[in-house]
């Protein structure tokens, strides 16, 4: 019993056993499910992880944009009021006037003129400055102005307020302001622009830096300019922003001035620096003003990390659990399938009883359920046969006791034979011999193939009874002009019905004599294989389309006795059988003239006959 396990579980372990492949199939689908799973959940969570961070980004961004734009209206703001505070623009209006008078110098009316509102030049600069002075500190960005500087287009004339007394200030202030190389730039744009952050011109010495400011300023009654607005802003008005901000140490903050003017935020200062790629940036409501992020690549590949090891936990989960589910699916299986193969093995050996422990109730059990009804179904044939065959036996035995015993026959026609001779019957000997040949080659010899000349002479046996029996009013001729032929092998007792076909269906019923000619002769093909061709003819009453196909078909023969039970049909069927597909008979006739069934066989003979004897 062990060694038949042994043998049964080394054929579920064949790489080619159901069970291999299932468990194959099984797993590799397990594995194909959960790596697909895996790989869509690891980039379902990276698109997450990265939106998410994208969107906290921004999130901080509009934070931290709010709070450097609220300092920034507030400068604008300023700038705005300057532009457009009437008094103001009535200083730099006395101011453009009085410079124009002093210049043109034509008259001393002109001169009295510019003398008069140059005397009063200390009393409106000192109340104009007071009105810009108070402006300037209740703006509440001074901090980050340090200077605020309002001229005349020559900057001849200015006022300003610093933010503290540590500001440079200078007699040519305007006039430096003027010649710096981004002041018309600026000056002559439509709208607020800036340029970036640059060294301040009017302060070298503290070597500081700036985001410089400059807008005209136009008079109260007309669309003429009549100066100037210069903020010098300082970059603390980001800095300071950007010091609030929490942000991981490998993250970064760019803010992007201007044209192209990007600045990395470091230890509390901007430093000009490219813009680099993966940065996460918004517009300040502030023309001209970027705020940008490089988000943390340390807390995404942290996030990442942990989103991987959650993926390979899903991944080995989902592989376990198709690893064990394969493996119940496998023992469910196996289990019936060396039972099944157990019992088959037993049927081989010739047990056939029925097995009701392999008759389950699913598929496998319908397989049991076909095993036992096959293994009875064997047994019941077995036993038929075995009972076919006890009772041809004793069918046989009671033929063989029933016939009479060929010597026997024999010796009783021989008798008549030379009790014929003696009387000068020569009729009788004659017929009485034939019959006796006839007799005895259908007794001695199972033999299907024999020679034409053997077979030629059991026609002629036949054909000696008839012509006695028909009175002589038949006669055969044999036309053989190549004796080879007598070697070649035909079907025996092939001809034979067809020359009695000849007499009984073609002369009988014509009610005259009539003769039967046989011919026989080699023809070599074009491929060179021989054929034997052998033409029985009669001068019958021939036959019709409809009688051929009847006589081929087997449906004209309607005799019992043993001669016409071999019948035509029959003879064509021996053929095809013996030879091939590619010979047989066919038959050629006009009625009320002749019938000509012509043999087509191969030329064999007994030296060449071991293949033909082989396939019958």
């Amino acid at each position: 019993m062990r060694n038949q396990e042994k043998q049964v579980h080394e054929l579920l372990q064949h790489p080619h056993s159901i069970r291999l492949q299932i468990i194959l199939w099984s797993m590799g689908f397990a594995t194909m499910v959960a790596l697909a799973v895996s790989i869509m959940s690891y980039g379902y969570l990276q698109r997450s992880l990265k939106l998410n961070q994208e969107q906290s980004t921004r999130i901080n961004l509009q934070l931290l944009r709010a709070e450097i734009d609220r300092s920034l209206d507030k400068t604008i703001t300023f700038a705005n009021w300057t532009r457009v505070d009437p008094t103001i623009s009535t200083y730099l209006s006395q101011m453009v006037k009085a410079e124009r008078l002093a210049e043109s110098g034509e008259n001393a009316n002109s001169e009295n003129s510019a003398g008069r509102i140059f005397k009063d030049y200390r009393k409106l600069s000192l109340s104009t400055w007071e009105h810009f002075n108070n402006e300037y500190n209740s703006m509440g960005t001074t901090e980050y102005i340090q200077r605020a500087v309002v001229a005349t287009p020559k900057g001849k004339h200015f006022l300003q307020s610093v933010q503290n007394s540590s500001v440079n200030s200078s007699i040519d202030l305007a006039e430096k302001l003027m010649k710096t190389p981004y002041f018309d730039t600026l000056l002559q744009n439509q709208d607020y622009r800036f340029i970036g952050i640059c060294k301040n011109p009017l302060n070298e010495f503290y070597n500081t830096e700036i985001i410089p400011l400059v807008r005209p300023i136009t008079s109260v009654s007309s669309s003429d300019v009549v100066g100037f607005v210069y903020l010098e802003i300082s970059p603390k008005i980001i800095t300071d922003a950007f010091d609030s901000f929490k942000m991981e140490s490998d993250a970064a903050l760019y803010i992007t001035i201007g044209e192209g003017h990007s600045y990395l935020y470091k230890d509390g200062v901007l430093r000009e620096h490219s813009l680099p790629e993966n940065t996460i940036s918004t517009d300040l409501s502030t023309p001209g003003f970027q705020l940008s992020i490089l988000p943390s690549e340390a807390m995404a590949a942290s996030r990442s990390r942990h989103y991987f090891y959650t993926v390979c936990f899903i991944f080995l989960a989902i592989a376990f659990s198709g690893f064990f589910l394969v493996m119940s699916l496998s023992r469910s299986i196996t289990r019936p399938i060396i039972r099944l193969l157990e019992h088959l093995k037993a049927v081989g050996q010739g047990d056939f009883r029925r097995d009701r422990e392999i008759e389950w109730d699913n598929e496998l059990g319908a397989i049991g359920r076909g095993i036992n009804d096959l293994s009875e179904n064997v047994k019941m044939l077995m036993d038929k046969k075995v009972q076919d065959e006890k009772e041809r036996q004793e069918l046989e035995y009671q033929i063989l006791q029933s016939q009479i015993n060929p010597h026997f026959l024999y010796n009783t026609l021989n008798t008549i034979k030379w009790m014929a001779t003696i009387q000068g019957s020569d009729g009788i000997a004659d017929m009485s011999t034939a019959l006796s040949r006839l007799l005895k080659n259908i007794a001695k010899s199972r033999e299907n193939l024999i020679t034409l000349r053997e077979e030629l002479s059991l026609v002629k046996d036949y054909f000696t009874i008839m012509k006695y029996r028909y009175g002589g009013t038949i006669d055969m001729e044999l036309v053989i002009t190549d004796d080879s032929v007598y070697d070649a092998r035909v079907n025996r007792f092939s001809l034979q019905p067809i020359v009695e076909n000849a007499i009984f269906h073609g002369i009988e019923p014509k009610g005259g004599t009539g003769i039967i000619r046989i011919t026989a002769e080699r023809m070599e093909q074009e491929d060179g294989q021989i054929l034997l061709v052998i033409k029985i003819w009669d001068n019958g009453i021939g036959m019709d389309q409809e009688q051929i196909r009847n006589v081929l078909n087997g449906d004209a023969e309607l005799s019992n006795d043993f001669f016409r039970h071999l019948g035509v049909s029959n003879v064509n069927r021996r053929i095809k059988h013996s030879f091939g597909s590619l010979y047989g008979i066919s038959i050629l006739s006009e009625p009320g003239e002749y019938t000509e069934t012509c043999f087509t066989l191969p030329y064999r003979t007994e030296k060449n006959n071991t293949e033909i004897e082989s396939r019958i």
